[in-house]
């Protein structure tokens, strides 16, 4: 996720959106083939691991919002600068 919002002040995005957008940027940054032990690899299980470490990414810097309009969403905010 750090490494996701190191260029940006907002993410925006489904569940599902953020789970692509995550192994994305790790493949980007790594010459592994394989996701690490204990990545998400659904984004229902992504949304419940967000949910427990709100509290520490708060500390560093970064809001996570989760919610649900027409669709259900995740805003990942800067709160800070680095």
């Amino acid at each position: 996720i750090t490494c996701l919002m190191a260029n940006i002040d907002c993410w925006e995005g489904t569940p599902s959106d953020l789970l692509k957008s995550l192994e994305a940027e790790f493949f980007k940054t790594t010459i592994s083939t394989q996701l690490p032990k204990g990545f998400p690899t659904t984004a229902n299980v992504l949304s419940r691991k967000l949910n427990t470490l709100q509290n520490d990414l708060r500390i560093i810097g970064l809001e996570i919002e989760i919610g649900r309009e027409s669709k259900r969403y995740i805003r990942i905010t800067k709160t800070q600068e680095d």
